[in-house]
This record gives C-alpha cells, structure tokens and sequence, in this order.
C-alpha cells in the first residue's frame, strides 16, 4: 500500500521549522547544569501548583531520567504553545495512562517513548 503525502503549505511547513528550532534552543539550555539542589531547566519554570509534583520527580530520578522529562517537557512546549499549558498538560492524570501522568511515566524509557508519540499525534492533529 502506497503513502499519500500530504503537500503542506509554506506557512505550515515554516511554522514547524519554527517550532523545531524553539525545541532545539530548549534542549540546549537544558544540557546547561542545573544550580545545586534546582530542578534542571525547564523543569524549574512550572508553576507553584505543579512545583511539588516536579520537585518530587526530580529529587528520585537520574540522569537519564532527567534528560527524558526535559525532552518531553520541551517537546510538551513546542506542542501547546506555551509553558503553563504544557505543564497542565504533563501534571494531569489521564485516562490513557490508566490514571498516571505523563510526568511520571516520561521517567521510564517505554512510557518515554509512548509520550513522545502521543505528543507528535497531537501536534499533527490527532487525538488528544
């Protein structure tokens, strides 16, 4: 069975260059060490409500741990538009998950990979 591929317009296909270079810039300035004691960035920027949520990850996780909530909290950014709606996004259980968030199943490197691919079906428009 062939692919059909779908032609995008040039506003669309900028729009995604746009949002590949954001995410880029943001898993750069998240390679940067984190202060001691600090959540590395951008998992330091969610707001107080989730603040706990995040601390409490980031205090019982590793390194590559780490580096996967960065990655999805970015690509989380990239998708929504904007850190608060990301962040909504990564601290709400959801029923695809059984009830978990994709917080902490972003730490596990299958569940990773299952947020990640929920994530690029939502920004194609697939169900959220």
């Amino acid at each position: 069975m062939a692919r059909h591929s779908v032609r995008r317009s040039a506003p669309d296909n900028e729009a995604r260059r746009d949002a590949r270079r954001l995410h880029r810039a943001r898993l750069r300035e998240a390679a940067e060490p984190p202060a001691p004691g600090q959540p590395p960035w951008p998992l330091a920027q969610a707001d107080a409500a989730d603040a706990r949520a995040v601390q409490a990850v980031c205090r019982a996780a590793s390194e590559a741990e780490l580096r996967r909530l960065v990655h999805v909290a970015c690509l989380a950014e990239v998708v929504f538009g904007s850190q608060a709606l990301a962040w909504r996004w990564m601290c709400e259980p959801k029923m695809r998950l059984r009830g978990a968030t994709p917080l902490a199943c972003a730490l596990r490197a299958r569940e990773y990979r299952n947020i990640e691919r929920w994530l690029m079906q939502i920004e194609e428009g697939g169900l959220a």
